[in-house]
């Protein structure tokens, strides 16, 4: 690697987090103890009503639009826009929030929509004085296809479609305040999709309109060891669909907002497993352009795939990487490689330049581990420390972070790298 090759600026907004509605409701938030764990991260960015519940969900009543529609869950218990705000504040995140498209089409009156959209607007940067400056429009809408086995979105639209309907929301919504950064929503990619070729329609009818562009990606290895036999991909796919966007709509910001991230449902790996395919991917969207982003979910009722345990409130393996992440992984992102493909690693320059954090994942799972040297050319380092990430076992859920040894020959930093490791060494000059 080398310090002097800066490839872009590592938003901290990055590290953000989904809060649903109905789930973390005030019975949750009650205690203090889901803020705490958020600070303490800390969370940047705070989603809100959810993801699929957005385009069901009433903000004026705070009711569903279809009772019996997901999540099929209402009612004063739940987190309405108020309690929301008032709890980003004791998290000290920013919101961002997901208008209701769906339901406008679903009831054939799109201009009512449009009208609660740009109302929520007034209410909440006019008459309350919030400030929410990110709005993304609708909810992966891109997956139209409905079938008896797959009912995701309860209306077939159309890049075309969405694109006229987008408009129409950001435009309306900007004439309230003008400041506010509006997101167009598309699949993390180019090329085909469920409703074609989804960017590629959109693209050209939002050009004058949107800020930014609202994409979600769910990793789905078929197994561990396939995962750690190749390096991940994605982060290209990012930057190509950056850089058509770039091109199709020159007055864009570039802004791209990854506003669900995580394993897929079908992830069975947890423990280390779990935490390297994580910072791997972390790795890899920035790199590949992601500014914003918002990990899914805050709490989930039976999987180990959420920040927070669905009871206890307390960290669970996904916070304990986003954690060192969100704390360490900031400043000047440098040009960064590893030579053994079952290694991943990227780095971070301090903005004063005195400090290089660097991020090695070990993916191998036999016994010893690797020895590691990092060359980092235009940085002479005069001291080094080393935190690893790593449990007793590939899926075991004992994760969290140790001191590690590390020490300086010549000015470059030598470790060694346990099997299912996940090691940050800071070098000051």
């Amino acid at each position: 690697m080398s310090a002097d090759k800066v490839v872009r600026t590592i938003d901290p907004r990055f590290f953000g987090c989904n809060m649903l509605f109905m789930w973390d409701d005030g019975a949750a938030l009650a205690d203090g103890r889901i803020a705490k764990c958020l600070r303490e991260m800390p969370c940047r960015l705070l989603r809100f009503p959810g993801g699929d519940v957005a385009d069901n969900y009433l903000w004026k009543t705070h009711t569903l639009d279809d009772p019996k529609w997901w999540p099929a869950v209402q009612g004063p218990h739940t987190t309405d826009t108020d309690e929301f705000m008032a709890f980003c504040r004791q998290a000290a995140a920013e919101p961002i929030f997901v208008v209701n498209l769906e339901t406008g089409l679903v009831r054939g009156d799109l201009d009512r929509a449009v009208r609660d959209a740009a109302d929520w607007v007034k209410y909440c940067n006019k008459e309350k004085g919030y400030k929410v400056r990110y709005w993304e429009i609708g909810n992966e809408t891109y997956l139209y296809v409905r079938t008896e086995a797959h009912k995701h979105k309860r209306v077939d639209v159309t890049p075309e479609e969405y694109g006229r309907a987008f408009v129409k929301f950001a435009r309306a919504m900007k004439a309230v305040d003008s400041t506010i950064l509006v997101g167009a929503i598309g699949p993390s990619y180019l090329g085909k999709y469920k409703a074609g070729n989804w960017w590629q329609g959109v693209a050209p009818i939002v050009a004058d309109d949107f800020d930014i562009a609202v994409v979600h990606q769910y990793y789905n290895p078929p197994s561990y060891e396939k995962y750690a036999s190749r390096p991940l991909g994605l982060g290209r796919d990012v930057a190509e669909l950056r850089e058509f966007l770039r091109r199709a709509a020159p007055k864009w910001k570039p802004l791209v907002a990854l506003t669900e991230w995580n394993v897929g449902k079908e992830g069975k790996d947890g423990g280390m497993a779990y935490a390297l395919m994580l910072a791997d991917q972390v790795g890899a969207y920035v790199t590949g352009g992601v500014d914003l982003a918002n990990f899914w979910p805050l709490r989930c009722r039976s999987s180990f795939r959420a920040l927070l345990d669905w009871k206890t409130r307390q960290p669970e393996t996904a916070w304990q990487v986003l954690s060192l992440l969100s704390r360490n992984f900031a400043g000047r992102l440098i040009q960064a490689a590893a030579s053994h493909k079952q290694v991943f690693t990227y780095a971070a320059l301090a903005e004063d330049g005195r400090s290089l954090t660097v991020f090695v994942g070990n993916k191998t799972t036999g016994e010893g581990g690797l020895d590691v040297r990092i060359d980092a050319a235009g940085f002479p380092a005069r001291s080094a420390k080393a935190v690893c990430l790593n449990g007793s076992t590939l899926t075991s859920e004992d994760v969290a972070p140790r001191d590690a040894e590390v020490r300086l020959e010549d000015g470059h930093a030598a470790f060694h790298a346990a099997p299912h490791s996940f090691t940050m060494i800071t070098l000051t000059k």
